[in-house]
């Protein structure tokens, strides 16, 4: 019972990616929630990819890698809602 209540708590949390650490599909980086839980169910995950950074080319987003690991309609929320990155050593932040 206790784990079904810290996931269910853990999608509240939303990870700001600053320098892009959060993870990529158990962290809420995207304010949608966490993709492991919104994605298809039978989406495989890509165990190669592992961080939010992974993903952006400079301060923008790959947009082809994006397609290929996630939904076009959460690659639409990220470039229009998310914007671009900056890069810095600040640490991504917990909201």
């Amino acid at each position: 019972m206790m784990l079904m209540a810290r996931d269910s708590f853990d999608q509240e949390i939303w990870w700001e990616p600053i320098c892009g650490h959060a993870n990529l599909w158990y962290d809420n980086w995207t304010q949608l929630g966490a993709l492991h839980y919104i994605m298809f169910v039978d989406h495989v995950i890509d165990q190669n990819f592992e961080e939010v950074n992974q993903l952006r080319v400079g301060e923008r987003w790959d947009n082809n890698l994006l397609t290929d690991l996630i939904d076009s309609s959460i690659c639409d929320h990220v470039n229009q809602v998310m914007g671009t990155i900056q890069p810095t050593e600040e640490e991504d932040k917990q909201w």
